[in-house]
């Protein structure tokens, strides 16, 4: 990979996905992956939605897709799910190759690692926990299709669906109304919802945990010992994880709890099965046992917002990141209390660090509202803003939840859609300094005079 003179590794990560979704798009257009006729633009979509691990479609996987298309979708989103310079290494150590300096740098910033020591040891754990926890959820899940289904089928849904939910991708091969079915079905249900959940943590906090596990069960050492040894990333994605699945599931329950068209007429206990699933899938998975075109208004509200704040950074989930919203949240209270830093568990966050999450947040801001202008204005029909925005969401967070919106939109639309996937998969700022941004020659450390302005 020779990108010293040419390619940065921002440029490499971004041009890396970009060329896995050509060469998918060409494999979904072979006669050998399609059942019917189809255009190039939908080929184009789905291997983009996969790649990018969003789950949105253009066309149906079960019934257009043959069984060596479902296996190049499942590819393309295993690929997708681990990052295309995580999948390049790999290959490089099967072959026996040597992971040399400028690789490890590039590994390094794909899973948002500050340094790149110890990248090659980390490099083998991520392959590891990412293939065993996938085989331990098809096996499982292959349990809870068998009552349905034969052995190989089973075994081959469970393989599909446990791959798909662990990438945090939301793509379903199931007959009829996909996972709608299987609403109330614990095993199929509670697995999906854990492989989602370890998936959206991310790599280095996979890392951090079984570190603090090893402690615990081997080493004897005490819970909370354990928790303060915790790097301070892990401290915060663990929170936000618990705060946002206890509330989201909550708010689900309190506002969906008379809707006889989603969880209305079940049971208590499976009111909250519904809604722990959805909410944990609303974040980046995309998964749904209830139509969310049947949901109330305020509830499409609260699935838009857990949408965009998707999981941990350096995971397989999309969205603004919940530890960028926790530092946004904490810089907001540090400036309204008067304080100078910003602390979290004791620790002091650089303002720099809280510099970049306001820019993130910005520009997420900024393209969810252009891009839905932009989508409103070429709908193939009319339909409810708040539907379109919904979808607008699922796809900058590589979501993959839909009302319905993107059956409705024109070539443009489809266009735009296609561009969100893929900032919202590759990051806004590594598009920005791989495509849009030249970095600035002129010395930075210049500083001019100060002078205020009035802002608020």
């Amino acid at each position: 990979m020779k990108y010293k003179n040419r390619f940065s590794p921002t440029q490499v990560i971004a041009l890396g996905f970009l060329i896995t979704i050509l060469i998918g798009s060409l494999l979904f257009m072979l006669p050998i992956s399609r059942t019917r006729n189809y255009s190039y633009l939908d080929a184009l979509f789905t291997a983009t939605s996969a790649t990018c691990v969003t789950g949105h479609s253009t066309i149906d996987a079960f019934q257009d897709l043959t069984i060596f298309g479902q296996i190049v979708l499942m590819l393309l989103i295993q690929i997708g799910g681990l990052g295309f310079i995580l999948v390049f290494a790999l290959f490089l150590l099967m072959f026996g190759k040597k992971i040399t300096l400028k690789n490890r740098i590039l590994i390094s910033q794909s899973v948002s690692k500050d340094d790149f020591e110890g990248v090659v040891k980390l490099l083998h754990k991520i392959i590891k926990y990412t293939f065993s926890i996938e085989l331990i959820g098809a096996f499982i899940l292959a349990m809870g299709f068998s009552k349905e289904f034969d052995f190989v089928h089973s075994l081959y849904y469970g393989l599909f669906h446990s791959i798909s939910a662990f990438c945090n991708a939301g793509f379903d091969i199931l007959p009829g109304d996909s996972l709608l079915p299987y609403a109330l079905d614990k095993t199929i249900n509670i697995t999906l919802m854990m492989l989602i959940q370890i998936g959206g943590l991310g790599f280095l906090v996979w890392d951090d945990i079984t570190k603090a596990i090893h402690a615990i069960l081997i080493e004897k050492k005490g819970f909370q010992k354990s928790f303060q040894k915790l790097n301070l990333h892990t401290k915060m994605v663990l929170v936000m994880q618990v705060i946002l699945v206890v509330l989201g599931a909550l708010t689900f329950i309190t506002l969906e709890f008379y809707n006889q068209e989603t969880i209305g007429s079940l049971s208590l206990s499976n009111k909250f099965l519904v809604a722990n699933f959805q909410v944990i899938s609303a974040r980046t998975a995309g998964m749904a046992t209830i139509p969310m075109v049947s949901l109330k208004i305020p509830t499409k509200l609260l699935m838009i917002f857990l949408m965009l704040v998707g999981g941990a950074p350096g995971s397989m989930a999309g969205g603004l990141k919940t530890v960028t919203l926790m530092v946004i949240f904490c810089g907001m209270l540090a400036i309204i209390k008067g304080k100078k830093n910003i602390t979290v568990f004791r620790r002091t966050i650089p303002r720099e660090i809280y510099e970049k999450a306001c820019t993130i947040f910005l520009i997420m801001f900024v393209l969810t509202y252009f891009s839905m202008v932009i989508i409103m204005c070429n709908l193939t029909e009319p339909l409810n803003s708040l539907d379109v925005l919904f979808d607008n969401a699922s796809s900058i967070a590589t979501v993959g939840l839909s009302t319905g919106a993107i059956t409705k939109m024109n070539t443009i639309s489809i266009c735009t859609t296609i561009f969100l996937m893929f900032i919202g998969r590759v990051g806004t700022i590594t598009t920005a300094l791989a495509f849009l941004i030249e970095r600035p020659k002129e010395n930075d450390e210049v500083v001019y005079a100060h002078e205020n302005v009035i802002v608020g």
